[in-house]
């Protein structure tokens, strides 16, 4: 009986672990298939020993929203205090995607996202 208990557990461990890396597979093909982009402000930064947390503030349907990214790239940091694009989902609005590549500095652009002058 306890064998099948803990046959029972280890099991079940290994699905969830099975599950939650397809669902983080899923999420992040979908961000980079259908994710909507919209304009963030990168703002801070927190190092560790092997990466780096970059955090961004953008606004979903009139609400700011602060969150970070993983990312191993400590050069980035010295961008703080500009304008980036990021790709995010809806049904998802916490999992970003940061496109380093393309800064934003067109201030019309970044106003009708939602920051206001002093943002600039």
């Amino acid at each position: 009986m306890k064998n099948k208990i803990y046959a029972t557990i280890v099991i079940s461990f290994f699905v969830f672990l099975v599950f939650m890396i397809v669902r983080s597979y899923y999420i992040n093909y979908q961000i980079e298939n259908h994710g909507q982009i919209i304009i963030s402000k990168y703002v801070s930064y927190k190092s560790f020993s092997k990466s780096q947390e970059n955090y961004f503030i953008y606004y979903i349907n009139d609400k700011r929203v602060k969150n970070y990214a993983s990312d191993n790239d400590s050069d980035f940091r010295q961008n703080i205090g500009k304008f980036y694009k990021i790709k995010y989902l809806s049904k998802y609005p916490d999992i970003i995607h940061p496109i380093y590549e393309e800064e934003v500095t067109d201030t019309t652009e970044i106003l009708e996202a939602g920051f206001s002058k002093e943002d600039l």
